[in-house]
């Protein structure tokens, strides 16, 4: 009966349905905690892609209470500092030095260091990762400062920022104040948003970016290649950096098809006088392909993987006192990488 059309004003309408069930006694013994496991249910079949009926599942229950805990304590992640930055290191294909860092995320949560995988899709479904953004942007901001007064020449560090965190006007206040605070260029700060969440309200996202590009900022779209942006829009976004996808990059020498896309990246932000940042570069051989094409930045664990501040102090200074640690060699225009 759910799969027959509906008719409406002379229109035939298909209607997805999904069902979330509950089986008396076997899950429950009064209504209430009936309608509770088959609304549980219903979340694991629109998590599956929806038109479909779930029975509830035991363990369903331990997965939703382990995700209740989760977010129990998310909330207060931030008052009680458990959340720190690791960052990884974006070095200048061209001359092989450090230009800058991107500050990713990590969950201090009883001694067990939690991934963002684990807690940032809890964060965008409750709202807390909009405080928890600027919380991000606020820190980085200090923690390049700091590095300044120690002597370690950092001038840009990258922030993630959700793209629904754009139409907040907290975000613009937080900007201003994190570097009213450090007294730092707002060149200093890139925001990255991923390609797919731009493309979702590319009308809200280009007014937003242009408010944060007024401030000075640098913008960079994330993941790029992946989310099927229209190139009348990539004309109008208001953007410095393009980063291409890892995906792209750890296939590239594999996959002729993907080399090719790599290259045409490059050259498309080249026209667009756009600089590119490659990901994921996890090899010498790959390092020395994207210096080829004339990629202007690169990062990925061939350097190393993120590290946190004081982690990322040491490493800097290793490597500028020993240049020989990370040297690629190619025969294109640029012979060599030295950091």
């Amino acid at each position: 009966h759910l799969r027959r059309p509906v008719s409406f004003e002379g229109l035939d309408m298909l209607l997805r349905c999904s069902i979330g069930m509950a089986v008396y006694p076997r899950h429950g013994r009064n209504i209430e905690m009936l309608l509770a496991k088959a609304d549980v249910a219903l979340g694991i079949g629109k998590r599956q892609g929806g038109n479909t009926s779930v029975m509830f599942s035991p363990e369903f229950g331990e997965n939703q209470r382990g995700n209740f805990d989760l977010e129990s304590a998310l909330h207060t992640a931030v008052d009680r500092s458990e959340l720190v930055l690791h960052y990884q290191p974006i070095v200048d294909a061209r001359n092989g030095r450090v230009s800058g860092a991107e500050a990713l995320m990590r969950w201090m949560r009883g001694g067990q260091l939690i991934t963002p995988a684990s807690f940032i899709p809890l964060a965008e479904e409750n709202g807390l990762v909009f405080r928890m953004g600027e919380w991000a942007i606020s820190e980085a901001l200090q923690q390049v400062r700091r590095w300044q007064l120690r002597g370690l020449g950092l001038t840009s560090v990258s922030v993630n920022i959700n793209v629904r965190h754009l139409v907040q006007p907290s975000l613009t206040r937080a900007v201003t104040q994190a570097l009213e605070a450090t007294q730092l260029p707002p060149s200093t700060l890139t925001l990255e948003l991923t390609e797919s969440d731009v493309m979702q309200d590319i009308e809200k996202a280009l007014t937003a970016l242009r408010v944060l590009k007024d401030l000075g900022v640098r913008l960079a779209l994330d993941d790029f290649g992946t989310g099927y942006s229209s190139l009348a829009y990539l004309t109008q976004l208001p953007l410095d950096l393009l980063k291409i996808d890892r995906s792209f990059i750890q296939e590239m020498q594999i996959n002729p098809q993907q080399l090719m896309v790599v290259r045409g990246i490059v050259a498309l932000g080249s026209a667009l006088g756009l600089t590119i940042t490659a990901e994921g570069v996890e090899n010498r051989e790959e390092l020395i392909a994207l210096q080829k094409m004339g990629c202007q930045l690169v990062q990925g664990y061939f350097f190393t993987r993120p590290l946190t501040a004081t982690d990322f102090d040491t490493w800097w200074r290793q490597t500028r006192a020993n240049p020989g640690l990370l040297v690629a060699t190619g025969t294109g225009s640029h012979d060599a990488i030295v950091v």
